[in-house]
């Protein structure tokens, strides 16, 4: 399971956009190993915001409808 192993890892500047390409997947059991046993809203704390970052959380957000993103890949953004 690749969210797992990116959850050993670590989140950084070179593998966010993994993080990102999970989440849009808004598959529960990829989030949850993704997440792991940190705190879901400070996941993204440790990388500096860009435009870019902004831009893809809005587009993955819009991909779905209101109830349909599951609660916790909800947190992270």
């Amino acid at each position: 399971m690749i969210a797992r192993f990116l959850n050993a890892e670590g989140i950084n500047d070179n593998n966010y956009l993994l993080y990102l390409l999970i989440l849009e997947t808004n598959n529960s059991f990829e989030i949850d190993g993704l997440i792991g046993k940190r705190n879901a809203f400070l996941l993204f704390s440790s990388i500096k915001p860009s435009w870019f970052m902004l831009k893809e959380t809005f587009r993955i957000l819009a991909r779905f409808r209101r109830n349909e993103i599951c609660k916790k890949g909800f947190y992270l953004f």
